[in-house]
């Protein structure tokens, strides 16, 4: 049994990723005691999984498609960003709760910040375009919007889904 800390990653498919070795990796050269597993599962098993997480009393896990938005009836309280985009990425057990958070825009928002630090010159002018309308475009559109981009255009599939996502977008956002 492991003695530090309790990690995974949920998923469909989930057995292909990367995270466990990474985030292994991570924990190693930080000097953490914790495992990092992958947890892949149907939808009807996506209940009986929280329940033994729960008993588990598991610090944390990371979600991926298809659950970002079925997950969010699972945990106790949401993040407020979490809550306006609609998906979870990332839950944490806090205090006896899970508390459920999106972390997808702002990592990309700040990487992008990273790589591209001039692109953030004259937000009010640039026009984006983001490719598909899952969770991840969620957390994505949202952190751009925040960050002040006022132009931000979704292409998808689905044009509902899409349009789905102007809902968390500030007064000041033209799509």
């Amino acid at each position: 049994m492991c003695m530090g800390l309790l990690l995974g990653v949920i998923g469909n498919p989930a057995k292909h990723s990367l995270s466990p070795w990474m985030q292994g990796e991570f924990l190693k050269k930080a000097g953490i005691n914790g495992i990092y597993r992958a947890y892949e599962m149907e939808q009807q098993d996506l209940s009986m999984f929280m329940k033994v997480f729960r008993s588990m009393e598991i610090d944390g896990f990371n979600i991926t498609i298809p659950y970002k938005q079925e997950i969010m009836k699972y945990v106790d309280q949401l993040d407020e960003s979490a809550e306006k985009i609609g998906a979870v990425n990332t839950v944490v057990y806090k205090n006896g709760k899970w508390i459920g958070y999106n972390t997808d825009g702002i990592g990309y928002v700040q990487s992008l910040n990273y790589q591209y630090p001039h692109f953030f010159q004259n937000k009010s002018t640039k026009k984006i375009l983001i490719l598909g309308a899952g969770g991840a475009a969620r957390g994505i559109y949202y952190a751009l919007n925040d960050a002040g981009f006022l132009h931000i255009d979704i292409a998808n599939r689905t044009v509902s889904k899409a349009l789905d996502i102007r809902k968390i977008k500030k007064d000041n956002v033209t799509t």
